[in-house]
Order: structure tokens, then sequence, then C-alpha cells
């Protein structure tokens, strides 16, 4: 998304396809409480979705959430997962990715203890979870980023969140400053070790929050850029852009509104 610093960039045209989508509601018996700024990330047939703010009807409030909730695209059922071991406190806006058959969730923003860091791990096999402890430098606390898995590995980028020392106006050194992010990590699953990665393409994205991201092929990603409303973020057009060793021209895309990432989860038969 923009921000205060963005500036509106338009790149070539419009990309024309002949993807035809087909939306389909699923009809489930599932009495769960509609909530926002969780995330989600699908492992086989499954898609996993993890905290957020939820909305209690019942006596009009609304609570931050550190449950873990399973959609089966087999049987079509939702369900609330059980769940032991280190588990990690509620939290919205944080991003998850599948490796395996475990769930790897990292940041988000707590109403208690503001912007996080810290890195879970869940089991989908034993329904445990496990507080990461890791080797390098993580991302800085943060919400509204994007991870995805490659391979063993998953990156992450961007985010919004607190700024570090060297990023802050030393105008006004007493002063808590927050901003967006345009960084990029990686963290190795194998060996539980954060990197810090420097992009070979010159042309790095704008910092930004809230956006989506995908895999594209072994070595190269697909960003794309989300639209918030006036008020707290200025407009930017949605863009595509493959960011790899090579420079590739992004195409412009269509506007978009949408304020959260979503997972895709693929099935054969619907």
């Amino acid at each position: 998304m923009g921000n205060e610093s963005s500036a509106s960039i338009t790149y070539g045209t419009k990309l024309l396809n002949d993807i035809n989508i087909e939306w389909k509601k699923v009809e489930m018996d599932a009495e769960l409480p509609s909530r926002d700024g969780h995330c989600a990330a699908a492992i086989a047939n499954k898609l996993y979705v993890f905290g957020g703010v939820r909305w209690l009807s019942d006596v009009g409030e609304v609570t931050e959430s550190n449950e873990i909730l399973v959609f089966d695209a087999d049987s079509r059922t939702l369900s609330k997962i059980v769940t032991g071991g280190e588990v990690p406190s509620a939290r919205s806006s944080a991003t998850m990715a599948g490796v395996g058959s475990k769930l790897y969730v990292f940041g988000g923003l707590s109403r208690d203890s503001g912007w996080l860091n810290d890195l879970h791990a869940f089991d989908t096999e034993t329904k445990q979870w496990k507080n990461i402890t890791y080797k390098g430098a993580p991302p800085s606390p943060r919400d509204k980023l994007t991870c995805v898995a490659m391979g063993t590995k998953i990156l992450f980028f961007g985010g919004f969140g607190p700024l570090e020392d060297d990023e802050t106006d030393t105008a006004h050194p007493d002063q808590a400053e927050f901003g967006w992010f345009n960084d990029l990590f990686s963290f190795d699953t194998e060996n539980y070790t954060w990197e810090k990665l420097t992009p070979s393409f010159t042309g790095c994205p704008t910092p930004r929050a809230a956006h989506g991201m995908c895999a594209v092929g072994s070595n190269s990603l697909s960003l794309a850029v989300e639209t918030v409303s006036a008020g707290r973020m200025t407009s930017l057009s949605s863009i595509l852009k493959l960011w790899s060793g090579s420079q590739r021209k992004p195409q412009d895309v269509s506007q978009s509104l949408v304020h959260s990432t979503h997972a895709l989860l693929s099935a054969t038969e619907w």
C-alpha cells in the first residue's frame, strides 16, 4: 500500500488475459465468530487460519485471538483445533506460511504488547506449538507484512511498525516514529537462521504493508500492491512486479481497495 512518501507510478499498460475465475460460496455448519486481521496458509488440502480480531456479537465487543482454525477442502468443514505447547499470544495482522507439515507464524500486533517480532511453529500432526529459538537477526517488530515459502525457506517482506533508530527523524529523538518497510528477510526452517537479503534487482518496491506475495518458480517473487482508502494512506495503483535477478517491466493492473492478505488453497473438485 502507499504511504506519505509514496508516489503514484504507472508502468506500461493493463495486462490482458483469458483467465476465467468463478467464485462459489461454501456452505458450512460451523458457528464461529466473524473476524478480520487473521492470517492463513495451506498445507495439502487443508487451509489453516490463525489469530485476528473476533467480533463477539453476544457481548458487543471485539477481542484478539490466538486460536487456529482448519478448513478441510475434501469434507468442506471448518473447525477449531485444540492445541498445546508454547501457544503464541493473541494478535492480529501476523503472517503465516506452511513448510512440510508445519506452520510458521511471525509478528503481528497485540493490543496489550504492541508490535511483535516473535516466531512460532505449529505442527499440524501433533497439534503442538513451539516458540522458535533462532540464530541471526529477525525483522523488527511489525504487522501487515507478508511471507511465502520457497522450499525449506520462508521469505518475509514489508509491513508496518516502529522505526529503528537509524530510520527515525533525528530532529525529534524522543518521539516514537512509525512507518512502512521494504526490507526482505529469509528464514531457514532447517537450521532456524534469519538472514537479511539484498536483492540483485535495484528496482526494489517502495515501503508498504497489507500487500500480497507469492512465489513464481524457484527464484523469483510476485509482489502485489494493495490500496487503502484516503485518510491513513495515500492511494497507489496496484502493480505486479517480478522481483528477480533480471529486471522485468511491471505491468499495470486494476486498482484495489483490499486491506488484508489471503492464502490460496487448490482443490481438484468442488
